[in-house]
C-alpha cells in the first residue's frame, strides 16, 4: 500500500523539502485510498493526518488558525438551507471551527509578539534600571539613557500598534 502512495506523492515532498507537507500528503493520500480496504487503514491514516496537523498547529499557530476560518467558512456556505438537519450541523460545526480558527490565530499571533517583543521590552527594563540607579552618570549620559528608553518605548508602542502620549 505505501509504493503506491509515495509514487504518487510529489517528488519535492519526498524529498523532504518540507517534512510536514510530507507527512500531510501521504497520510491524506492513504485516507482517500483507505475507504476500500476497510476501516483499519482509514484508522491508521486518520491517526497519522491528525498527529501532523497537531504538529502544524504547534509550529506554525498563526498560519493554522487562518485556515481553520477558513474551512469552517467552507463548511456553512456549502449548507445549502437550514431545513434539514445535516445542513443546520454543517453550519453549527463551521461556526465552531471558525471559532477555534480565530482562538489558534490569537494565541500564535500572542507567541509571535512576545517573541519579537521580549528582548526589546528586556533592553527597556535595563535601562531604566540603569537611569533609576544611576548617580555616577553625567548629565550628558543621563539624558543620551534618557533618549534610549524614549526610543525604544516608541519602537515598541509602533509594534503594538500603540500611540505615545507625551
Amino acid at each position: 500500500m505505501l509504493v503506491p502512495l509515495v509514487l504518487s506523492t510529489p517528488i519535492w515532498l519526498l524529498l523532504g523539502l518540507n517534512p510536514g507537507a510530507t507527512l500531510l500528503a501521504l497520510s491524506a493520500r492513504a485516507i482517500k485510498s483507505a475507504g476500500s480496504l476497510g476501516t483499519g487503514p482509514l484508522l491508521i491514516g486518520a491517526a497519522v493526518l491528525g498527529v501532523a496537523l497537531y504538529a502544524v498547529r504547534q509550529r506554525w499557530r498563526f498560519w493554522y488558525g487562518y485556515a481553520e476560518m477558513y474551512i469552517g467558512m467552507a463548511l456553512v456556505a456549502s449548507a445549502p438551507s437550514l431545513e434539514d438537519a445535516a445542513a443546520a450541523g454543517a453550519v453549527v460545526g463551521g461556526l465552531y471551527v471558525i471559532v477555534r480558527g480565530i482562538d489558534n490565530l490569537m494565541v500564535g499571533f500572542k507567541a509571535w509578539m512576545d517573541r519579537e517583543l521580549g528582548p526589546i521590552e528586556a533592553e527597556l527594563a535595563e535601562l531604566k534600571q540603569r537611569y533609576a540607579s544611576s548617580t555616577d552618570l553625567t548629565e550628558s549620559e543621563k539624558g543620551r539613557l534618557l533618549a534610549d528608553v524614549s526610543a525604544l518605548e516608541t519602537r515598541l508602542a509602533g509594534m503594538r500598534g500603540e500611540r505615545i502620549r507625551r
